[in-house]
C-alpha cells in the first residue's frame, strides 16, 4: 500500500506543478463510487480491493463487502469471525476461484492487538469459509505481513523473514497448517537452524544455518513447491545469508543482502543484479513490480530515498529492458498482472495540490518497455499527514480506495 508520510507532505504541497506529456487534468472518467458508512476513522485505509467477475470486493478495516462491478451497489457483507476485531491485512489478489485472504487483528487490554486472525472468503457471496488463530511469538503488524491464496494452499508471513517461524501454510479446503518439510542440509555436521522463510507464488523458501566442518557459519536456501512440499532444487543453494528471500517464483529470483541472483531449476546461478552499495553498504535499489517476465526496480539515493528513476530487467536472462526517469514524488499504486485479460500495467500516482485542490496524478507504465502514458488526475485528499491508495484491475476498469473529500472511499474509473 503506497504512502507518502507527514515529513514528505512539506515537499508535495510546495513543488512546482510538472505537467505530462500526453495527459491533461481531465483525468480517467469515473463510472461510480461507494460512499463512506461512516465507521472508518481518520486516516483508515483499505487493505485490499479485489476484482474477480463480476464482484469488486472492499476489504475496509471495519467491514468486508462485495459491490457490483457494473454499478457498484453492495451485493453481501461478510461476517466476520468471533473474537475478531479489524480487518489489517489481505491477500493481494484472490484465487481462480475468487477466494481471498483476510487477517483480522484480536484485540487485547491494550489495544487491537497482532494481526493473526487469518479468514478466508468467497468473494462471490461472501461466505466465511472458515478462520484460523496463527501461533507466532512476535509482536504482528499489518503492514509486515504477505498472504497469497492458490488454488490449493494459503501461504501468510508474519513479519520480518529474518524470523525462523514467519510462515504458515495452510489447506485450502480445511485451514489446517501443513507440516513443515524436511530439511535439506547436506553438509551439516549437526542439526541446521532455521533462519528464515519467504514465499512467492506457489514457492516458499526456508533458509538454514550451520558451522561447518571449516568452523564458519555457512547459510544456504532451500525452495519447495507449497502444495507439495516437495524440494524443488536437487541441493540447497549456498553463498546465502539469513535476509535471503524469494522475490520471484517462476523463474526463481533471490534477494540477498547483497544482490539480487537467478538461478535455474539446477540451481545454477543464470544471471545476477548488484543490490546494493559496496562501499556504504546501503540499498542501491527497491523492487516494486513482478510482472509478465519483468523485475522492475526503483533506484534509491544515497540515504536510501525513492528517486522516481525505474528499470525494467528481463526475468529470464537478467537483461536491462529499459530505464526511465518519472517526476519526483512518483509512486507506485497498482500492478496489472493481465490476469484480466487487458495486458501488463504498472499504474503510478503523483499527489499535488493543484489549485487549492488536492489531486492524485495517474500514469501507466508499459512494463514491457518501459513507455509512459499520463492518464490526468483524479481527487485525493490527505488524512491525518498520510495518503494512501489501493488499486485492483478488471479488463475495463480500475478500482481505487483512498481517502476523497476527507471521507474513505471506493472509486470506479474507466481505463
Amino acid at each position: 500500500m503506497p504512502l507518502v508520510s507527514g515529513a514528505a507532505l512539506l515537499a508535495l504541497l510546495t513543488a512546482a506543478l510538472v505537467v505530462w506529456a500526453g495527459g491533461g487534468d481531465e483525468g480517467p472518467t469515473e463510472a461510480w463510487r461507494v460512499a463512506d458508512d461512516g465507521t472508518h476513522a481518520v486516516g483508515d485505509v483499505d487493505a485490499a480491493v479485489w476484482a474477480h467477475g463480476a464482484v469488486v470486493t472492499r476489504v475496509g478495516p471495519s467491514r468486508v463487502t462485495g459491490h457490483d462491478a457494473a454499478d457498484g451497489r453492495t451485493l453481501w457483507e461478510a461476517e466476520p469471525p468471533a473474537d475478531a476485531g479489524r480487518a489489517c491485512a489481505a491477500s493481494e489478489h484472490t484465487n481462480a476461484d475468487g477466494v481471498g485472504a483476510v487477517l483480522f487483528t484480536i484485540p487485547d487490554a491494550e489495544g487491537d492487538g497482532d494481526c493473526v486472525l487469518l479468514a478466508l472468503v468467497d468473494t462471490g457471496d461472501g461466505t466465511l469459509l472458515w478462520s484460523r488463530r496463527l501461533d507466532t511469538s512476535m509482536v504482528v503488524r499489518g503492514e509486515e505481513v504477505v498472504a497469497t491464496v492458490s488454488e490449493r494452499t494459503v501461504l501468510v508471513s508474519l513479519g520480518s523473514v529474518a524470523d525462523p517461524g514467519n510462515v504458515h501454510r495452510l489447506d485450502l479446503a480445511t485451514g489446517e497448517e501443513r507440516p513443515a518439510p524436511p530439511l535439506q542440509a547436506p553438509r551439516c555436521p549437526d542439526e541446521p537452524l532455521t533462519m528464515a522463510t519467504s514465499h512467492a507464488g506457489s514457492r516458499f523458501a526456508v533458509v538454514t544455518a550451520c558451522v561447518g566442518d571449516d568452523g564458519y557459519e555457512h547459510h544456504t536456501l532451500s525452495v519447495y513447491d507449497a502444495d507439495t512440499s516437495e524440494p524443488l532444487l536437487p541441493h540447497p543453494l549456498g553463498g546465502m545469508d539469513a535476509s535471503a528471500h524469494l522475490v520471484s517464483a517462476n523463474p526463481l529470483v533471490v534477494a540477498t543482502g547483497e544482490e539480487l541472483v537467478a538461478f535455474s531449476d539446477s540451481g545454477e546461478r543464470q544471471w545476477r543484479i548488484r543490490a546494493h552499495d559496496e562501499a556504504t553498504g546501503l540499498p542501491l535499489l527497491r523492487i516494486r513490480a513482478v510482472v509478465g517476465g519483468v523485475l522492475v526496480t526503483e533506484a534509491l539515493t544515497a540515504d536510501g530515498a525513492p528517486r522516481a528513476v525505474f528499470t525494467g530487467h528481463d526475468l529470464r536472462g537478467g537483461e536491462r529492458l529499459w530505464r526511465t526517469r518519472l517526476p519526483e514524488d512518483t509512486t507506485v499504486l497498482g500492478v496489472d498482472d493481465g490476469r484480466d485479460g487487458a495486458g501488463t500495467a504498472v499504474l503510478l500516482g503523483r499527489y499535488r495540490y493543484d489549485h487549492d485542490e488536492e489531486r492524485m496524478h495517474l500514469t501507466w507504465l508499459d512494463p514491457a518497455n518501459g513507455a509512459d502514458r499520463a492518464a490526468g488526475s483524479v481527487p485525493f485528499t490527505l488524512q491525518d499527514s498520510t495518503v494512501g491508495a489501493v488499486v485492483a484491475f478488471d479488463a475495463d476498469r480500475f478500482y481505487l480506495s483512498g481517502s476523497v473529500e476527507r471521507e474513505l472511499r471506493l472509486r470506479a474509473f474507466d481505463r
